[in-house]
């Protein structure tokens, strides 16, 4: 999963208030600057889709338009719908926790430090999608599973030791008593 550019942006007048725009092992994401393909993109986003995604030119844009704002990321082909708005999500919920005040007040200098948060966000999702955590935790219990596989079988043959230790006291026992 790669995600490389994220933008948030006011809803109402399409003002920029936080934008990061990353590199792909050490090459700049894309070809182009995203920033006015974002833009132009962010201008034609109709006020009653609250979730879209489009692609241009191998790029890959979703957003989410919540609460007089849009949160805006671009990814490449790899990476999935759901991967690409679980980051969104995630950083929608962070700037929300961030900014509380209302959205006409916010502007690009109030979130300019946002934009350490969206490279962090971004960052984050690329290392690791959500299937990936469902995979690892998949292996993790058949691993577990095989582990108890393997006590049970021990369990099991322990058993029988226990058996024939009892049977072999009993013949002891019996054979002290006649002596």
């Amino acid at each position: 999963m790669v995600l490389y550019y994220g933008l948030v942006t006011r809803a109402e007048d399409r003002q920029g208030l936080s934008e990061y725009q990353g590199t792909i092992q050490g090459f700049q994401a894309a070809v182009i600057d995203l920033g006015p393909v974002a833009d132009k993109l962010v201008s034609k986003i109709n006020p009653k889709v609250t979730r879209m995604s489009y692609v241009y030119e191998g790029n890959y844009f979703h957003y989410i338009l919540e609460r007089g704002l849009i949160f805006l990321v671009a990814a490449d082909a790899s990476t999935s719908r759901r991967g690409a708005f679980a980051c969104l999500e995630d950083i929608k919920d962070t700037f929300q926790k961030m900014y509380t005040e209302p959205v006409p007040l916010l502007d690009c200098t109030t979130c300019g430090e946002f934009r350490g948060v969206l490279r962090e966000k971004l960052q984050l999702h690329c290392d690791e999608s959500p299937l990936d955590k469902v995979r690892a935790v998949q292996t993790e219990l058949h691993k577990v599973k095989d582990i108890m596989h393997q006590n049970l079988e021990l369990c099991i043959e322990r058993g029988d030791h226990i058996s024939c230790i009892m049977d072999r006291t009993d013949e002891l026992e019996a054979a002290s008593q006649g002596f």
